[in-house]
């Protein structure tokens, strides 16, 4: 349908003001002449526009037809409904037994784009999917006819879905260090990167390579890219003298960097012990600028705090640690009931040990502990305990210190 193709092209050769509307969509989509490329193509404007009515249709016209469709048309169609923030669980449950039919037809751009669909979904995850794609790339052979950016994003894919396939994961990391230096973009390095980081998988020679990739387009790397590299090198504890060039350039990007990037960053460099206080004052002051959206953040004040309390007590004057801690801390205590246990638990274990057991959010934080339900069997439990039993321990004379 010519109109369908003349409305596509018009919506992304304009940049901004004029986009096609539901309605107008719907009506395109109830022609029965409609193919299922015309619907690929709808899909892809829809991604972007993010109509839950024209999802709806998408959905029930792919569902109808996923049996006969190309396969490459059927996974761009979902692809784009899970970019659209289509979350139909049975829709995605009959497209997984769908795809597992017919996963002999996938070549690895179909493997990685369903791979990446089902990676953006809510939880639980389909693990079955991802096995099974991961079982027939390494069946046939498939690893080496991925391309680098497809590398990156199938792993990446793993990782935000929580999959962890050794054995696929060993082969696309030999055939990244198998690809010549430059062909893996910088950003994609922190892909791999962070998928490594999720699993814990401390291959040395893979991180290696994966910097040397990252050298040739360092200069392109987002301020995400940079905080997200420097936060997963420092938790699979992987030094390397481009952490210097990763830090200073985040630096250059000030004040455009968010909050959640900074703490990334911050943390990053205290857990390799290279943060020092002229580094962290001079992020500080961009934190103190973005305050609002610090503290409407509770882990990027739990990775600041942390990042704190690793640093030389002796770098920093009390007055800076006090400001810090007023600054960031104190807006959050009437939030307190807002926050989740582990961010609660590593804030107030950070103002404990840099010796602010008295504080105000310390002594909320075990009044929310009594009012909220706590698996008793998990590590959340596991965590308070360890705080209680820490500062009873050290400060004796507490009094708050109750967990019933």
């Amino acid at each position: 349908m010519n109109n369908i193709r003349n409305l596509f092209q018009k919506f992304n050769m304009i940049s901004s003001g004029v986009k096609p509307r539901a309605d107008e969509l719907l009506k395109l989509m109830s022609n029965v002449s409609i193919t299922m490329d015309d619907m690929k193509l709808i899909s892809e404007l829809n991604a972007k526009l993010k109509y839950p009515d024209v999802n709806r249709e998408i959905a029930r016209f792919t569902g109808k037809r996923a049996m006969i469709m190309n396969i490459s048309t059927l996974t761009s169609i979902i692809s784009s409904l899970s970019r659209a923030n289509y979350f139909d669980k049975g829709f995605y449950q009959k497209i997984s037994e769908i795809y597992a039919y017919r996963i002999h037809e996938s070549n690895t751009i179909d493997a990685t784009t369903i791979c990446h669909a089902y990676s953006l979904l809510p939880p639980p995850p389909f693990d079955m999917l991802f096995k099974i794609t991961g079982d027939l790339l390494l069946k046939n052979d498939m690893i080496n006819q991925l391309s680098a950016r497809n590398s990156a994003h199938l792993l990446n894919s793993f990782s935000r879905a929580n999959v962890q396939h050794m054995q696929l994961f060993t082969q696309i990391l030999k055939h990244i260090q198998n690809l010549p230096l430059g062909n893996l973009e910088a950003h994609h390095s922190t892909l791999v990167l962070n998928a490594l980081a999720k699993f814990l998988i401390f291959d040395r020679s893979a991180i290696d390579n994966l910097l040397e990739h990252m050298k040739f387009s360092i200069q392109n790397l987002k301020p995400e890219n940079i905080a997200n590299a420097i936060h997963a090198l420092a938790k699979l504890n992987h030094t390397t003298p481009l952490i210097t060039d990763l830090s200073f350039k985040v630096l250059s990007m000030l004040p455009e960097v968010g909050v959640r990037e900074l703490s990334n960053c911050l943390w990053g460099l205290s857990k390799l012990k290279v943060l020092n206080a002229d580094y962290f004052l001079k992020c500080f002051v961009y934190i103190e600028m973005k305050v609002n959206e610090t503290v409407s953040d509770g882990k990027s004040v739990a990775q600041i705090m942390e990042s704190l309390r690793r640093m030389d007590r002796d770098s920093l004057t009390r007055d800076t640690i006090d400001k810090v801690i007023t600054t960031i801390i104190a807006p959050l205590i009437d939030k307190i009931d807002k926050l989740s246990v582990p961010v609660i638990t590593q804030i107030s274990w950070c103002l404990v040990d840099l010796g602010y057991v008295n504080h105000e959010f310390v002594r909320k934080s075990f009044q929310e502990f009594r009012c909220i339900k706590i698996d008793t069997t998990g590590t959340e439990w596991a965590y308070v305990k360890l705080l209680a039993r820490t500062i009873t321990e050290r400060y004796p004379e507490t009094k708050f210190v109750r967990l019933e």
